[in-house]
């Protein structure tokens, strides 16, 4: 951004975990990589269905039921940001990045992507690969300038949020033998063992 004076140690980021039920925000100092806060909000979609299937289900067979779905993700995502500013005493005009991770059904309801694909066999998500789109698009309030970059998705119902898992443990630094668990309301698991990565999910 363009501001006045020496801005440049009031620069944030937001790390989003979009889980199915929970959704957890950090705020992060971008110069000092340092974490400045934590803040949690029950999903809100769950009104419209406690599982991924019945959220599918809502999103394809309800009038604009994915833009009510995303509206609710978007709407929670700014209140965790709100609380995070305030608790930290920052303005939002200081976060200029964040990013979102989360099972391939989540991350694809908040970008507003079609979900049909992953309702019947063989649950083929319409994208895998990572999206980086300006926060005012999303309706995100942070700075004008912000950018969000979602992880990309592994498959039908293994997300980014495994991928977060894997990249932020140096998941190949030593070539052992790795199992990880993310327990949740969709439950995945990764493996890598000799030098390949088998992942699962589980409702």
């Amino acid at each position: 951004a363009v501001e006045r004076g020496d801005t440049s140690t009031r620069c944030y980021g937001i790390a989003y975990d979009l889980g199915s039920t929970t959704i957890v925000g950090y705020l992060m100092d971008l110069t000092t990589g340092r974490e400045v806060a934590v803040s949690a909000v029950m999903n809100p979609q769950v009104v419209h269905g406690d599982d991924l299937v019945s959220r599918i289900l809502f999103a394809t067979t309800e009038e604009n039921g994915g833009a009510v779905l995303q509206d609710a993700a978007v709407d929670a995502l700014n209140r965790i940001a709100e609380s995070l500013a305030k608790t930290a005493g920052i303005s939002l005009d200081n976060v200029y990045k964040a990013t979102v991770v989360g099972n391939t059904c989540m991350t694809h309801l908040f970008l507003g992507i079609d979900v049909a694909s992953l309702g019947q066999s063989p649950y083929v998500p319409s994208m895998c690969s990572d999206v980086i789109v300006s926060a005012d698009k999303l309706g995100l309030q942070f700075s004008p300038e912000a950018k969000v970059i979602v992880l990309p998705n592994i498959a039908g119902f293994v997300g980014s949020d495994t991928v977060g898992v894997m990249v932020s443990t140096g998941w190949e630094s030593d070539g052992r033998t790795r199992l990880a668990v993310d327990i949740g309301t969709n439950g995945e698991m990764a493996l890598m063992h000799k030098g390949k990565t088998y992942v699962c999910s589980a409702a």
